[in-house]
């Protein structure tokens, strides 16, 4: 179940920063991932392995860990690791993107709507004073 050494020196060379790196949150992310899609594999295949579904769950909130501090830190790192990886994390800053956009439309509308009804109210003061 765990990763051979060449397939290791492969991720890492993959998304390390220099040939010395092999600890930042980036390889940590890929290797995580491999290990992650590994172990997928296998509960596939052996449905009633509950040891191996904890240590799943495990490298999965520990990856789901690395990211939200990788997002905080380099955020366009982490978007090219997870489309390289086809890691499907993005759920909730999609949520968070579709949230703002709806916020910023609900402000154009309400900063449209004040306008008209200043534009509205001038003409009333102006027609009022002639």
């Amino acid at each position: 179940m765990a990763l051979d050494a060449a397939k290791k020196q492969e991720i890492i060379s993959k998304f390390a920063k220099d040939e010395k790196d092999t600890g930042s949150p980036a390889v940590q992310i890929a290797l995580l991932t491999e290990r992650i899609n590994i172990l997928t594999d296998h509960l596939k295949e052996h449905k009633k392995d509950h040891s191996s579904r904890l240590g799943l769950l495990k490298l999965v909130g520990q990856r789901r860990r690395l990211m939200r501090y990788l997002r905080k830190k380099d955020f366009a790192r982490m978007k090219k690791l997870v489309k390289n990886n086809k890691i499907n994390i993005f759920t909730r800053a999609k949520e968070i993107i579709k949230f703002q956009k709806k916020f910023f439309l609900f402000l154009s509308l309400i900063l449209l709507l004040f306008l008209v009804a200043m534009q509205v109210l001038l003409l009333i003061c102006l027609t009022k004073w002639r």
